[in-house]
């Protein structure tokens, strides 16, 4: 039996189904399938006849699926799968049990890597069980080695494969467990602030970016001091970079994410005004800073080692530093950090409400940024572009 490396709470997940306020087969997703998952399904359709092999039919796409996808379940005009019934059931699941299922569908939010060799297996906090399993959780999280869970994959084939030739292009790749380790004990130092944890582990990571491209591959992770936000800089600049990356909810959410989004801005003192160049965008920083200061009460009293828990199960999730492997330890980083801003930015937004929907912030976004391969590119060019992807400019985005 083959072994696996993943979270100490994995075996402890459990879907909720019916009763996730956020299903996943609502949410806008057009879900990726291999041509063996298409035909699956497809064969599967023809056996039940009648209304479901119609619904099957319509719902399953070739044209305009993503690069390297054979083909999609397209999401109806709501956002939601059509074969999810009203209860967030599934009627393929129902009629033909869970092996017919495409991978995403049978596991998410488990994931499954294959890097280097070895199994990696853990659940994606975009996921309203996952927040809730970690919310109440009191002790640090560790990374524990133990028999290879099937789950639905077969052993020696993953949802992600780090390719050979990347890992002998870089050979500093193969060191991904020994460094994440090290970056999760600097997350874990509870006898510092949540943003200075974040500032020291983006200050090791540029450290250890300039040591790769210096080609040394055996770099130790240092942690220097965290950089202070330059005296000058003014929060507008870091509110409006996350206001534009929130902008995608509005773009392309349903109209519930949109109306989300639109409390999150209306509370955090944002707001559009149509001027002579276009929409113009004002913030109000003492807004932000009372949403903020709500959010710190509301965490502190509900959820005081959340944030340590998200980022933790976040950089094994992303594979932090690496990501796939193709993008920079310094581009990760950058893309990390926003992340987390994010995620506070929306919290603060929603912190005028019951606990629940501050859940429902962490899951929206969390999907939204940690699910899509777009994002991460233009996120680095705005932070880039507004001067906050060096050490100052983080250390400001990070305040947030």
């Amino acid at each position: 039996m083959s072994r696996s490396l993943r979270p100490d709470y994995y075996p402890q997940f459990a879907c909720l189904m019916g009763q996730c306020r956020l299903n996943c087969c609502r949410e806008n997703w057009e879900i990726p399938l291999m041509k063996s998952e298409y035909e699956n399904i497809r064969a599967a359709g023809r056996k039940c006849k009648g209304e479901l092999e119609e619904l099957i039919g319509k719902s399953l796409a070739k044209e305009g699926s993503p690069a390297g996808v054979y083909a999609h379940i397209r999401h109806g005009k709501d956002g939601a799968c059509p074969l999810c019934t009203v209860e967030g059931l599934c009627r393929l699941h129902a009629a033909c049990g869970p092996d017919v299922l495409g991978s995403v569908c049978r596991t998410f939010p488990r994931s499954h890597v294959l890097w280097n060799g070895r199994h990696r297996q853990g659940c994606s906090a975009g996921c309203q069980a996952t927040v809730a399993l970690l919310k109440d959780r009191r002790e640090p999280i560790a990374f524990v080695e133990g028999e290879f869970v099937a789950d639905g994959w077969e052993e020696g084939k993953g949802t992600f494969s780090l390719p050979m030739e990347v890992l002998n292009r870089r050979p500093i790749l193969a060191r991904l467990e020994e460094l994440q380790l090290q970056m999760a004990a600097l997350l874990q130092q509870r006898e510092k602030p949540m943003n200075i944890r974040m500032g020291e582990l983006a200050a090791a990571l540029s450290e250890l970016n300039k040591a790769e491209k210096r080609g040394e591959p055996d770099a130790s992770l240092t942690a220097p001091q965290a950089a202070e936000p330059a005296r000058e800089a003014d929060l507008r600049d870091a509110l409006a970079a996350i206001t534009l990356f929130t902008t995608v909810f509005f773009q392309n959410g349903t109209p519930e994410e949109q109306a989300f989004i639109q409390r999150v801005w209306q509370n955090c003192g944002v707001r559009f005004v149509q001027g002579k160049m276009g929409a113009e965008l004002h913030l109000d920083a003492k807004a932000f800073q009372f949403c903020a200061e709500k959010r710190d009460a509301l965490w502190a009293e509900n959820a005081p080692h959340l944030w340590e828990h998200l980022m933790v199960n976040q950089l094994f999730q992303d594979r932090l530093p690496f990501g796939d492997g193709t993008a920079g330890i310094w581009e990760n980083t950058l893309y990390f950090c926003a992340v987390y801003a994010i995620l506070r930015f929306l919290a603060a937004g929603v912190a005028d409400g019951e606990w629940h929907e501050t859940e429902d912030a962490l899951v929206r976004g969390l999907r939204k940024y940690t699910h899509s391969t777009l994002l991460m590119p233009r996120t680095v060019e705005q932070l880039r572009r507004r001067g906050l992807d060096g050490p100052q400019g983080l250390a400001l985005l990070l305040s947030l």
